[in-house]
């Protein structure tokens, strides 16, 4: 594999986008907030149909509550990807991460980690982003941009031929 730099600042937008997009992939927000469209479609329904019986049954307040759930985790992303962002401050630099065999090396205005890769639990490639994980929740978030694409490719193909144990989704 050749060595490769990427070079990014995160912003806020991007951070909450990417938040968005990783939250809206886990069956449980799926589920939670398929059910609350429903409800809503359903609640429309019975306004214009003039039914307002239904409003009494003990199945209207439960679905009432799941979609409470799913506006609140909405929500919720949102003021805690902003809260988030302001107060870890690392995050907000512009930040160098170069790839080579060994490992690789983030570059911030205020640090350097030199890691290798036996230590990664799982690399995810999304659209628009290289997400290296150190643990089940810790990641190193990378903007990609579509100049970088050969470069993800030839770390793709790294990682498959060395049999790293970190799993690899993309």
């Amino acid at each position: 594999m050749n060595t490769f730099s990427i070079t990014h600042q995160l912003t806020l937008q991007e951070y909450r986008n990417l938040n968005y997009g990783l939250s809206l992939r886990r069956p449980l927000f799926i589920i939670i907030n398929a059910l609350a469209g429903l409800f809503l479609v359903y609640h429309v329904l019975l306004l214009f149909t003039r039914r307002f019986a239904i409003l009494d049954d003990d199945t209207y307040s439960y679905f009432l509550f799941i979609t409470v759930m799913g506006v609140t985790m909405l929500v919720m992303v949102f003021f805690m990807t902003g809260r988030n962002f302001r107060t870890n401050y690392r995050l907000k630099e512009n930040i160098t991460y170069t790839f080579s065999d060994s490992g690789y090396t983030v570059n911030g205005e205020s640090f350097t980690s030199n890691l290798d890769w036996s230590g990664v639990y799982k690399v995810k490639i999304i659209p628009g982003w290289l997400l290296i994980y150190q643990s089940k929740t810790i990641a190193n978030l990378i903007k990609t941009h579509p100049i970088d694409q050969k470069q993800i490719e030839e770390l793709k193909h790294f990682l498959k031929a060395n049999q790293f144990r970190a799993k690899l989704n993309w």
